[in-house]
Formats: structure tokens, C-alpha cells, sequence
């Protein structure tokens, strides 16, 4: 339906629109909400915010855990997967952030 009348009311100009045209910059101001939350990149995998998951509560104070204990990092709990190829990353973050590596590593604590 946005599609159609979007073609319709904008007469195929999509970049140059004519302010006066205020039917046309309506429907491409919808067009481009449908849009937003897909990646240009990759279209057919999900829209991720990975850097959220980085800021949470829960995954400070998992990482905060795991720096406190020589538990292996496979064994805890999974975090809220997405199902986004960003989320693998979460767990070499989680590792290259342990104390005992960073340590091994030389590499100074990193504050936020």
C-alpha cells in the first residue's frame, strides 16, 4: 500500500522531491521507517544492537563474575541471543577481558 502510493504521489522522484510535494514526503518519511531497522549489508539478517548488549546490567555483571573466577567462559549461562553474527562476539569480549588474560596479555584494565 506505501509502495504504490508512494510511486504514485512522488511520480518516481525519490532523491530531488519537491518540498510543496507534502503527500510524497509523507509516504517517503513511512517508507523509510519500514526501512531503518534493516541492514543495507546484509538484508536477509536481523537488525542488531550488540553494542546495547555490551552496556547491559546483566553482561557487566557477568563479565564482573568471570573476572573474579577461573570459570571457563563456555559455561555461562547464554545471554539473550539475537541471532545475530555480532553476538558471537560478545563471547571473545567476555575472554579478552578476564583478568587473568588481560594480565597474561600485559594489557591494562579498561574502564568504561
Amino acid at each position: 500500500m506505501f509502495l504504490k502510493s508512494t510511486k504514485e504521489n512522488c511520480h518516481g522522484e525519490y532523491l530531488n522531491v519537491d518540498p510543496n510535494n507534502s503527500v510524497c514526503t509523507h509516504y517517503l518519511h513511512v517508507v523509510d521507517k519500514c526501512l531503518e531497522r534493516i541492514r543495507k549489508a546484509h538484508i536477509l539478517e536481523p537488525f542488531c544492537d550488540t553494542l546495547n548488549a555490551l552496556r547491559s546490567d546483566l553482561f557487566r555483571r557477568r563479565l564482573r563474575f568471570l573476572d573474579n573466577t577461573s570459570m571457563d567462559i563456555w559455561s555461562l549461562p547464554q545471554l539473550h541471543i539475537q541471532g545475530c553474527r555480532e553476538d558471537n562476539y560478545l563471547y571473545s569480549y567476555t575472554w579478552a577481558n578476564r583478568k587473568d588474560v588481560r594480565e597474561a596479555l600485559d594489557i591494562r584494565e579498561w574502564r568504561s
